[in-house]
């Protein structure tokens, strides 16, 4: 039954993908264009899904973009709404990103605190959660930005309605900070850095980011916690407009008192993904990958050219260790990627992703990293 319902929704992809109208042929460059695509696929962590991407670019001819989605999957009965409101270079001197979103679950799973979680035996519950967060700052030199951030973080956790699963809160109430969620505040900073082009699909260039956050309230029934997050994503051309290499690590640490939902996590389409989102959670992770991608195709149609790409992804998560914790015990992705790049210069992209815990399939506009 699996096997017939992925290659459904593998047609359903490819239909979309490949007989979609030839929209923004002929464009100006950062002229105003509006990508609508719809989504639809299984996988044997989120089940049968379908929503929405919505990406518009250059709003009126301007330096303004507006990212958003919908999306509603059957295996976690989960829904999401998100926007993302971007100007990277307002005036030419500031930064600016201001996004939202909407979760709600009724049968999400926890695996367990730590690397050593077990896949068959999680805990399951209903999360409702509404977050908010901004980042304004300076263009201090070419392509770097430093600044300051800002978020709000409302969750409920509540019993799941799944038969088959002992209830998150049975298990860990009495154990985990904040089972029931809470609502979080945070201050930080941020530096960022890049120089990839072209934007949305870059062929060279780097993206890096640093951040440090901590929690600004200090009634009792918020939490208290500091957070620190580096990534860097590389992209190498090897052959001119033909062959490239990305790499990318990412490395996250927390202290105080964060509840699950806000500790470093691991598993699902941007982090290790042969696992089901959400796998690993701990107050720490570290996070590395490379993928190379190879032009094979420049049709002449709704896409530029079409990309082939083969990767491997590992990481981790733990609380304490030894520097030892950054290369040992590290749990392995295997990824085969294809990318359309639509002519208004998003990608469209379809992952396989294979590894010791099983395969997922993933269908999605943008990189993955």
């Amino acid at each position: 039954m699996k096997t017939s319902i992925g290659r459904i929704a593998l047609g359903f992809t490819l239909y979309f993908a490949f007989t979609w109208p030839s929209f923004g042929q002929n464009v100006r460059p950062n002229s105003e264009r509006t990508v609508i695509f719809p989504i639809g696929f299984y996988s044997g962590d989120m089940g049968l899904g379908l929503g929405v991407d919505l990406s518009w670019l250059n709003i009126r001819d301007s330096s303004w973009s507006l990212h958003g989605f919908g999306f509603y999957t059957t295996a976690y009965q989960q829904s999401f709404l998100g926007t993302q409101l971007t100007n990277r270079k307002l005036a030419n001197i500031f930064y600016v990103s201001l996004g939202g979103g909407y979760a709600y679950s009724s049968r999400s799973l926890f695996y367990g605190f730590g690397p050593n979680s077990l896949l068959f035996d999680p805990a399951q519950y209903t999360q409702l959660s509404q977050k908010l967060d901004g980042k304004f700052g300076l263009n201090i030199f070419e392509n770097f930005v430093i600044g300051a951030l800002a978020t709000y973080n409302k969750t409920e956790i509540g019993d799941g309605n799944r038969e088959d699963s002992t209830q998150f809160l049975s298990r860990y109430e009495s154990s985990a900070p904040y089972p029931r969620g809470a609502i979080s505040r945070s201050l930080g900073a941020f530096m960022l850095y890049n120089s990839q082009e072209p934007e949305f699909a870059p062929q060279s260039g780097t993206n890096a980011m640093a951040s440090y956050e901590a929690s600004i309230s200090n009634a009792s029934d918020e939490p208290k916690y500091q957070r620190i997050q580096a990534k860097a994503v590389h992209v190498q051309p090897i052959v001119e407009e033909e062959l490239l290499v990305v790499g990318r690590v990412q490395h996250e640490r927390l202290w105080g008192d964060a509840p699950f939902y806000s500790q470093a996590r691991l598993g699902g389409m941007h982090t290790l993904r042969s696992y089901k989102g959400g796998r690993f959670t701990d107050m720490s992770s570290i996070l590395y990958g490379v993928e190379p991608r190879w032009v094979f195709w420049r049709p002449e149609s709704s896409f530029t050219r079409v990309e082939l790409s083969g990767g491997i992804e590992a990481g981790r998560v733990y609380n304490t260790g030894t520097a030892a914790t950054w290369y040992d015990q590290l749990n392995t992705s295997y990824v085969v990627g294809l990318t359309g790049i639509l002519k208004p210069g998003i990608p469209l992209r379809m992952d396989w992703a294979s590894g010791i815990e099983g395969n997922q399939f993933y269908l999605h506009l943008f990189y993955p990293f």
